[in-house]
């Protein structure tokens, strides 16, 4: 299974996403104006010292904008996907009479969009090793597996579920009834269509929030999906830390050391009986399967032009390569690379990029 070599698809592969959507507003926090020219605050820490020294005597920021962008785990990894030449298909948080304006992009990048509830809103402040992002998710409070089948329908749900390659479930903790979404999903549209051999890739976003009986019931559902296919779970570095602490599990001393990691995908996939785990840092990435484990090495981007959607252009790198018959460190390996010319660039990589070999 960790072996590297191709198979050549007979045709574009095809994948579904759900059922997330925001709309990104991205900022620099301004730390200074230098002969008129602001300058941004570089670091989250050197940002976070500013403001614990803010205690007790309050202040203000100036932030500089950056860009508005479509945002959300599934679209931001089905605007990959496209990227990479997979044909997309995003079902979601995108807009209840018809996708957003801020979607547009995805759209023209060759994207199949269906809405199905407002999107959410969130403020990203940028810096170079991270970035801090602040939502709006009140209008999950409406959007469940009920308001999805009630706009959509189960036939029209059933038919975009057929012929897939690769189903994305992306951000669960951002959505307030994420456990039913998936649920109805999976006993409503997938196995009355007795669809066997797709590939599951899940997201949870941000877990920092969730308390154990939250993982757990998380995790119930997801090992569901193994009935019809293999299940894999993507996890940034502070999210595979989360789970580790809950489940008990080690945690590697050093932040950003790919072989701890691996060792710690290794032991997230057995207690949380998954096909895959992999998890990838800011450098590189980390990913186990049932044979074993490896740490991949990739590039790290010091002064990236955008760091928000990194981890889902990596999502998107590794499922276009697994898509493709390629093995578990090979899938790593691409997707790391994939997220670094994102961050390097502001915009996702092609398959002409892929084409010329770098990944």
């Amino acid at each position: 299974m960790n072996g590297d070599t191709a198979v050549s698809p007979v045709r574009r592969s095809r994948a579904l996403l759900g059922f997330d959507g925001f709309v990104d507003t991205l900022h620099r926090v301004v730390r200074e104006r230098r002969d008129g020219a602001p300058r941004a605050y570089r670091s989250i820490p050197e940002f976070g010292a500013e403001v614990t020294a803010r205690a007790g005597r309050s202040g203000g920021f100036e932030l500089e904008f950056v860009a508005r962008r479509p945002g959300g785990n599934a679209p931001l990894t089905a605007g990959a996907l496209a990227a990479l030449g997979v044909e997309a298909c995003c079902v979601g948080a995108l807009g209840l009479a018809g996708p957003a304006a801020a979607f547009a992009p995805l759209a023209e990048a060759g994207c199949d969009l269906v809405a199905c509830g407002d999107p959410g809103s969130t403020t990203a402040l940028e810096f170079d090793d991270g970035k801090l992002m602040f939502s709006d998710l009140g209008v999950f409070d409406r959007f469940d597996f009920g308001a999805l089948r009630g706009r959509l329908g189960l036939e029209r749900l059933r038919g975009l579920a057929r012929g897939r390659d690769l189903l994305v479930l992306a951000g669960w903790s951002n959505l307030t009834h994420a456990a039913g979404l998936w649920s109805g999903f999976l006993e409503e549209v997938l196995l009355p269509e007795r669809i066997q051999g797709l590939k599951c890739f899940a997201d949870l976003a941000d877990v920092s929030r969730a308390g154990r009986g939250q993982f757990e019931e998380w995790v119930g559902v997801l090992r569901r999906y193994r009935g019809v296919g293999p299940v894999a779970l993507g996890l940034n570095e502070n999210e595979a830390l989360r789970l580790a602490q809950a489940w008990g599990l080690p945690v590697p001393a050093a932040r950003g050391d790919a072989r701890e990691l691996a060792a710690l995908a290794g032991a997230l996939r057995g207690a949380l009986d998954l096909d895959l785990v992999v998890v990838h840092p800011r450098r590189g990435a980390a990913v186990a399967w049932p044979g074993g484990s490896a740490a991949v090495d990739g590039p790290c981007i010091e002064h990236p032009v955008v760091s928000t959607g990194g981890g889902d252009h990596f999502n998107a790198g590794f499922c276009s390569a697994w898509l493709e018959g390629r093995g578990p460190e090979a899938a790593a390996r691409r997707g790391s690379r994939v997220a670094a010319r994102f961050v390097e660039r502001g915009s996702p990589p092609t398959a002409e990029d892929l084409a010329e070999g770098w990944a």
